[in-house]
């Protein structure tokens, strides 16, 4: 059985979230960058590598777990 931490402060499991959006943009090829926190509706500017496409992305990020993600054994 895998233990599972204890819930992290919602503000850092916010920016975990962000950076693990934007991580996973740039593994797929985009252009990602965080916003600074007072950037109201956006948390990451993307782009694509030519630069002829862009967006903005805002992130909600949720700390709760589906027991079927960690039962390996099932």
């Amino acid at each position: 059985m895998i233990k599972v931490a204890s819930k992290i402060p919602s503000i850092l499991a916010g920016v975990a979230g962000e950076y693990f959006v934007a991580a996973e943009l740039s593994r797929r090829g985009w252009i990602a960058s965080i916003s600074l926190r007072n950037t109201r509706g956006i948390d990451i500017l993307v782009t694509n590598q030519e630069a002829s496409r862009s967006n903005t992305i805002q992130c909600k990020t949720s700390q709760k777990i589906a027991y079927d993600i960690l039962n390996f054994e099932k």
